[in-house]
């Protein structure tokens, strides 16, 4: 190989390991605190989808892109990664759509395989970030999603029903939003039910 070639590729290893490496989450950063945003579980195995505020080292919001995502491998030793461009575009990644009431701050989108619920980041009442949705006049201020994948394949996989956990904000109850892709209730509407904190743990 000659001199040349060698560097070329050399060149081309270094700028991908670079490339790459800025899109690894460090494992350190893998914890529920206030840049925690909520997180997804599935049927499938203990894996999450994590979803947290993305800030620099100053702690300022990047207005631009303001949500991380990742997997935590919880089956590889907590190990991160990020999405795969295809789980980016058509499963879990998020597509920002217009805040019509263009309010400050404050920034709605919907994910790239559902596109029939919107959630709306903003701060909330203790003046920290938080992911919301609105149901049946009911406002959520949400923690985590759990997914039930009963079979299928990988670009059709059938999903049962995905429940929504978080809080009502208006009267501090703990909520769970049950969404039924296929089936939904007698009046047409998503299933909520109240519970209580024991319930939820």
């Amino acid at each position: 190989m000659g001199i040349k070639k060698y560097k070329r590729v050399w060149l081309m290893a270094l700028i991908s390991w670079l490339v790459f490496s800025a899109f690894i989450v460090p494992e350190n950063t893998v914890k529920q605190d206030n840049q925690t945003l909520f997180t997804i579980a599935r049927s499938k195995d203990a894996n999450e989808i994590w979803y947290t505020l993305n800030v620099n080292n100053k702690g300022d919001l990047n207005e631009v892109n303001p949500v991380n995502i990742f997997w935590l491998k919880k089956t590889e030793n907590n190990s991160t990664e990020p999405l795969t461009w295809i789980q980016s575009e058509y499963a879990y990644g998020i597509k920002f759509i217009e805040n019509e009431q263009n309010l400050k701050d404050t920034w709605n989108f919907q994910f790239a395989s559902y596109n029939k619920h919107t959630f709306e980041l903003r701060k909330n009442s203790e003046n920290q970030y938080k992911v919301f949705t609105k149901t049946e006049g009911k406002e959520i201020e949400i923690n985590r999603i759990f997914i039930q994948i009963d079979g299928g394949s990988f670009w059709f996989p059938k999903i049962s029903y995905a429940k929504i956990f978080g809080k009502d904000t208006q009267t501090n109850y703990n909520i769970v939003e049950t969404i039924t892709p296929d089936k939904l209730t007698e009046d047409g509407k998503n299933h909520i039910s109240y519970l209580s904190q024991v319930e939820l743990k």
